[in-house]
Order: structure tokens, then C-alpha cells, then sequence
């Protein structure tokens, strides 16, 4: 087994105008962006990375599972690389 974590990079952060404009909407970004702008209006940076947790448990040399926490999605795929170990 083992454990690490690890830092994924976020898109980058809309503009101060792109959050005043979604904001301003109906939608369901305008609460989310409405955080956000609070967070820039109390001096806080908005995120560019998320520090994820991972863990391995491998089962002999036929079984290796990979956990990932929060929404994770198809790409991470390719960022797991399990090559076989040479022995």
C-alpha cells in the first residue's frame, strides 16, 4: 500500500469581470461566483491547484487499485502510470 499526496492544477481562476458578470445572473454559477468574489474582496487568493489525496493498494502483480478523492474524471487515467515492475 501507500499514500501520497498530490498537487492537480486548476484551469485558471475566471477574471474579477467574468465573476462581476456571472454574479450578476441566474444561473447556478452566479452563486459559486459570488464566493469567489467574496473571497477576492477579503484578500484571498483564489485556488490554482487541488491537493488530492492518493492511495495504491497493489494485490501481487495482477490486481492495482487506485483511489483518487473528489469528482474524478477520465484524464487522471492518463496520469497513472502502471507499468508493470521489473523484477
Amino acid at each position: 500500500t501507500a499514500w501520497d499526496e498530490i498537487a492537480l492544477p486548476l484551469a485558471p481562476p475566471p477574471s474579477r469581470e467574468e465573476l462581476t458578470r456571472q454574479a450578476a445572473g441566474k444561473s447556478g454559477q452566479a452563486v459559486s461566483a459570488q464566493r469567489l468574489l467574496a473571497r477576492l474582496d477579503a484578500g484571498e487568493k483564489l485556488d490554482t491547484q487541488y491537493t488530492c489525496p492518493v492511495s495504491v493498494w497493489q494485490f501481487g502483480d495482477d490486481v492495482t487499485l487506485v483511489s483518487l478523492s473528489g469528482e474524478v474524471v477520465v484524464d487522471y487515467v492518463k496520469m497513472i502510470n502502471l507499468s508493470p515492475k521489473k523484477k
